[in-house]
């Protein structure tokens, strides 16, 4: 995973904060996205804190434009993404990733209920 980046939706608690942990152990970039912005600030912290290049972004995947906001932050701060942990509880979200030219170009579907 060295030098990978993943993004973390539901990162900030339970099961996404304990993948993001351990895919920072093993060298990703990690960026946590979730609704509870005080946890998400804490995991950031904890993250950094063991030396790992993290970016946490509050995010509601309930709400394509939000999770497109997401993508963009991420693409820009470190101009790749390599994969998608979706633990997100309200529902689930799919991200594909195209490399086009010099940039990413991406589309994002979400489906789900509340």
């Amino acid at each position: 995973m060295q030098g990978k980046v993943v993004i973390v939706t539901g990162g900030a608690k339970g099961i996404g904060r304990h993948a993001a942990t351990t895919l920072a152990k093993a060298g990703a970039k990690v960026v946590l996205a979730d609704t509870d912005a005080e946890r998400l600030q804490q995991t950031l912290k904890e993250l950094r804190e063991i030396g790992v290049d993290a970016l946490a972004i509050p995010t509601d995947v309930r709400d394509e434009i939000n999770v497109r906001a997401m993508v963009h932050q991420t693409a820009e701060r470190f101009g790749q993404i390599d994969a998608l942990i979706n633990d997100a509880a309200s529902c689930r979200i799919l991200i594909g990733v195209y490399r086009a030219g010099r940039g990413c170009v991406l589309s994002a579907r979400i489906s789900g209920t509340a």
